[in-house]
């Protein structure tokens, strides 16, 4: 009797497959700590004495 199974293989979470990938997730990274600079400077002339 022949088994036929379905194996997937995952990539790792860290695994890069391309420059164009990796550009992508790198300006990704960068996005909540630029939102954040944004919003202080948004907010400091308003909280200033």
């Amino acid at each position: 009797m022949t088994e036929t199974t379905n194996v997937v293989w995952l990539r790792q979470p860290g695994a890069i497959d391309d420059p164009l990938t990796e550009s992508l997730r790198a300006g990704a990274r960068q996005l909540p700590g630029q939102a954040i600079e944004i919003g202080e400077e948004a907010i400091s002339p308003v909280c200033a004495p």
